[in-house]
Protein backbone atom coordinates (compact mmCIF):
# COMPACT_ATOMS: atom_id res chain seq x y z
CA UNK A 1 0.00 0.00 0.00
CA UNK A 2 1.53 3.27 -1.16
CA UNK A 3 1.18 6.24 1.09
CA UNK A 4 0.84 9.68 -0.37
CA UNK A 5 2.35 12.54 1.45
CA UNK A 6 0.16 15.42 2.49
CA UNK A 7 0.82 18.63 0.60
CA UNK A 8 -0.14 21.95 2.20
CA UNK A 9 -2.83 23.91 0.41
CA UNK A 10 -1.59 26.64 -1.91
CA UNK A 11 -2.70 30.16 -0.96
CA UNK A 12 -1.85 33.07 -3.26
CA UNK A 13 0.08 35.95 -1.70
CA UNK A 14 -2.19 38.49 -3.42
CA UNK A 15 -5.42 38.31 -5.40
CA UNK A 16 -3.40 38.77 -8.60
CA UNK A 17 -1.02 35.87 -7.94
CA UNK A 18 -1.64 33.18 -10.59
CA UNK A 19 -1.73 29.55 -9.53
CA UNK A 20 1.56 27.77 -10.29
CA UNK A 21 1.65 24.91 -12.78
CA UNK A 22 1.99 22.30 -10.02
CA UNK A 23 -1.19 23.59 -8.33
CA UNK A 24 -3.08 23.63 -11.64
CA UNK A 25 -2.08 20.00 -12.20
CA UNK A 26 -3.22 19.03 -8.67
CA UNK A 27 -6.60 20.69 -9.30
CA UNK A 28 -6.87 18.86 -12.67
CA UNK A 29 -6.13 15.52 -10.97
CA UNK A 30 -8.58 16.25 -8.11
CA UNK A 31 -11.33 17.00 -10.68
CA UNK A 32 -10.40 13.78 -12.57
CA UNK A 33 -9.76 15.70 -15.79
CA UNK A 34 -13.39 16.79 -16.17
CA UNK A 35 -14.90 20.22 -16.77
CA UNK A 36 -16.62 21.24 -13.53
CA UNK A 37 -19.14 23.76 -14.96
CA UNK A 38 -22.05 21.32 -15.13
CA UNK A 39 -23.50 22.95 -18.24
CA UNK A 40 -21.45 20.66 -20.49
CA UNK A 41 -22.29 17.57 -18.42
CA UNK A 42 -18.93 17.31 -16.63
CA UNK A 43 -17.33 16.40 -19.93
CA UNK A 44 -13.92 14.73 -19.96
CA UNK A 45 -11.20 17.09 -21.17
CA UNK A 46 -9.43 15.47 -24.11
CA UNK A 47 -5.71 15.62 -24.83
CA UNK A 48 -4.78 18.93 -26.47
CA UNK A 49 -8.08 20.58 -25.51
CA UNK A 50 -7.70 24.01 -23.89
CA UNK A 51 -8.67 24.21 -20.19
CA UNK A 52 -8.18 26.72 -17.39
CA UNK A 53 -8.46 26.86 -13.63
CA UNK A 54 -11.29 29.01 -12.34
CA UNK A 55 -12.36 30.22 -8.90
CA UNK A 56 -15.64 28.74 -7.61
CA UNK A 57 -16.38 32.08 -5.94
CA UNK A 58 -14.79 34.77 -8.10
CA UNK A 59 -12.21 36.98 -6.43
CA UNK A 60 -14.20 40.11 -7.45
CA UNK A 61 -17.17 38.64 -5.54
CA UNK A 62 -15.20 37.98 -2.35
CA UNK A 63 -13.67 34.56 -3.11
CA UNK A 64 -10.24 33.55 -1.85
CA UNK A 65 -7.22 32.96 -4.05
CA UNK A 66 -6.49 29.47 -2.72
CA UNK A 67 -6.39 25.90 -4.01
CA UNK A 68 -9.72 24.83 -2.49
CA UNK A 69 -11.47 27.64 -4.40
CA UNK A 70 -10.07 26.48 -7.78
CA UNK A 71 -11.67 24.14 -10.30
CA UNK A 72 -11.04 22.93 -13.84
CA UNK A 73 -13.07 24.43 -16.71
CA UNK A 74 -12.94 24.31 -20.49
CA UNK A 75 -12.08 27.69 -22.07
CA UNK A 76 -15.60 28.13 -23.51
CA UNK A 77 -17.22 27.34 -20.15
CA UNK A 78 -14.81 29.64 -18.34
CA UNK A 79 -15.73 32.58 -20.62
CA UNK A 80 -19.43 31.96 -19.94
CA UNK A 81 -18.87 31.74 -16.17
CA UNK A 82 -16.76 34.94 -16.17
CA UNK A 83 -19.68 36.81 -17.79
CA UNK A 84 -21.99 35.58 -15.04
CA UNK A 85 -19.46 36.66 -12.37
CA UNK A 86 -19.18 40.18 -13.81
CA UNK A 87 -22.98 40.51 -13.99
CA UNK A 88 -23.25 39.39 -10.36
CA UNK A 89 -20.54 41.88 -9.32
CA UNK A 90 -22.29 44.79 -11.02
CA UNK A 91 -25.63 43.85 -9.47
CA UNK A 92 -24.10 43.63 -5.99
CA UNK A 93 -22.35 46.99 -6.46
CA UNK A 94 -25.57 48.62 -7.71
CA UNK A 95 -27.63 47.30 -4.76
CA UNK A 96 -24.93 48.35 -2.29
CA UNK A 97 -24.76 51.88 -3.75
CA UNK A 98 -28.55 52.12 -3.64
CA UNK A 99 -28.66 51.07 0.00
CA UNK A 100 -25.97 53.61 0.87
CA UNK A 101 -27.88 56.36 -0.96
CA UNK A 102 -25.19 56.84 -3.63
CA UNK A 103 -27.32 55.73 -6.57
CA UNK A 104 -30.43 57.56 -7.68
CA UNK A 105 -33.34 55.63 -9.10
CA UNK A 106 -33.48 55.43 -12.87
CA UNK A 107 -37.09 56.60 -12.86
CA UNK A 108 -38.66 58.51 -10.00
CA UNK A 109 -41.63 56.94 -8.30
CA UNK A 110 -44.75 58.45 -9.77
CA UNK A 111 -48.05 58.70 -7.97
CA UNK A 112 -51.44 59.78 -9.21
CA UNK A 113 -51.28 62.81 -6.94
CA UNK A 114 -53.81 64.11 -4.47
CA UNK A 115 -57.50 64.42 -5.20
CA UNK A 116 -58.42 68.06 -5.76
CA UNK A 117 -61.34 69.68 -4.05
CA UNK A 118 -64.10 71.41 -6.06
CA UNK A 119 -62.61 74.89 -5.46
CA UNK A 120 -59.15 73.83 -6.63
CA UNK A 121 -60.47 72.44 -9.91
CA UNK A 122 -60.62 75.94 -11.33
CA UNK A 123 -57.01 76.33 -12.32
CA UNK A 124 -55.26 79.65 -12.00
CA UNK A 125 -52.49 80.15 -14.50
CA UNK A 126 -49.25 81.98 -13.82
CA UNK A 127 -50.32 84.79 -16.17
CA UNK A 128 -53.55 85.26 -14.19
CA UNK A 129 -51.59 85.49 -10.95
CA UNK A 130 -49.18 88.11 -12.39
CA UNK A 131 -52.09 90.16 -13.77
CA UNK A 132 -53.76 90.19 -10.34
CA UNK A 133 -50.51 91.34 -8.71
CA UNK A 134 -50.13 94.23 -11.19
CA UNK A 135 -53.71 95.39 -10.70
CA UNK A 136 -53.52 95.36 -6.90
CA UNK A 137 -50.38 97.52 -6.80
CA UNK A 138 -47.25 96.95 -4.77
CA UNK A 139 -47.71 94.51 -1.95
CA UNK A 140 -46.65 95.22 1.61
CA UNK A 141 -45.42 92.73 4.15
CA UNK A 142 -45.03 94.48 7.48
CA UNK A 143 -43.00 97.68 7.06
CA UNK A 144 -41.34 96.39 3.87
CA UNK A 145 -42.52 96.94 0.30
CA UNK A 146 -42.32 93.85 -1.90
CA UNK A 147 -41.32 94.52 -5.49
CA UNK A 148 -43.76 93.32 -8.09
CA UNK A 149 -42.65 92.38 -11.59
CA UNK A 150 -43.88 95.79 -12.81
CA UNK A 151 -41.93 97.87 -10.28
CA UNK A 152 -38.75 95.76 -10.14
CA UNK A 153 -35.63 97.94 -10.65
CA UNK A 154 -33.77 97.52 -13.91
CA UNK A 155 -30.25 96.18 -13.75
CA UNK A 156 -27.50 98.16 -15.42
CA UNK A 157 -24.21 96.92 -16.69
CA UNK A 158 -21.07 97.98 -14.76
CA UNK A 159 -19.86 100.12 -17.70
CA UNK A 160 -23.02 102.28 -17.72
CA UNK A 161 -22.84 102.88 -13.97
CA UNK A 162 -19.36 104.39 -14.29
CA UNK A 163 -20.25 106.46 -17.36
CA UNK A 164 -17.88 104.64 -19.70
CA UNK A 165 -18.53 103.32 -23.14
CA UNK A 166 -17.94 99.69 -24.03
Amino acid sequence: MAMTRSVPEWIGKTDDTPAPKRVRLRVYARDEGRCQCGACGYRLIRAGEAWQTDHYVAIINGGANRETNLRTLLVECHARKTGVDVAEKSMVARVRAKHLGLHKARRPIRSRGFQRSETMKEKTTKADALRAMRESGPARIGPYRVATPKSAPKKRSPAKKRGRRC
